[in-house]
């Protein structure tokens, strides 16, 4: 759902307060491409450090998590008050996709780490069906309740309550290996 923030709600968001074209609002979006080159291998280089302690990469995964929520929720309250600088909007927004592409490897490596070798294979597709389920879905819902409420602030809200609960439910996961042989 995190998508949802960083490319639909991004540029829409951009372009009704303050970017004023689209051309503006698709300028904002490329740095999250930028984001994402720099964020992948971050995420990767520090999901690598911490891989040799106790839950390293799961708790590295809900600092990311939770601190993606924080940066959702700040972007919503600085739409809802009325803040349209571009600048800050771009810059709230960067650090959120530093953030979100980062969280992504640590995410992938994880999901390596715990799964059987067996199942692995089935352990990414069923990440990948998520995640792409939320991908999809988050800018139909969100564009319907902007349109229902006439507001951004509400999508992010929802954006950031969901964040804030997939970061509790990682806390649960279990980073002993189970049965990691064929």
């Amino acid at each position: 759902m995190a998508s949802l923030v960083l490319w639909f709600l991004g540029g829409a968001v951009i372009k009704d307060f303050g970017g004023g074209t689209l051309a503006s609002a698709l300028l904002v979006i490329s740095f999250n491409a930028i984001a994402g080159v720099i964020g992948f291998p971050f995420g990767g280089k520090i999901s690598d450090m911490v891989a040799h302690k106790p839950n390293g990469r799961r708790n590295v995964l809900i600092a990311m998590e939770a601190l993606l929520t924080v940066f959702i929720f700040a972007f919503a309250a600085y739409i809802m008050s009325g803040g349209k600088d571009m600048v800050v909007q771009s810059t709230i927004l960067f650090v959120s996709g530093l953030i979100f592409f980062a969280l992504q490897a640590v995410a992938h490596a994880l999901t390596s780490e715990i799964a059987p070798v067996h199942l692995r294979g089935a352990a990414f597709g069923m990440l990948n069906l998520v995640s792409e389920i939320g991908a999809v879905l988050s800018p139909v819902i969100s564009g319907a309740i902007r349109d229902s409420s006439g507001s951004w602030g509400t999508p992010l809200i929802l954006d950031g309550v969901l964040m804030g609960i997939s970061c509790i439910m990682i806390m649960g996961v279990s980073t002993k290996l189970v049965g990691n042989s064929h």
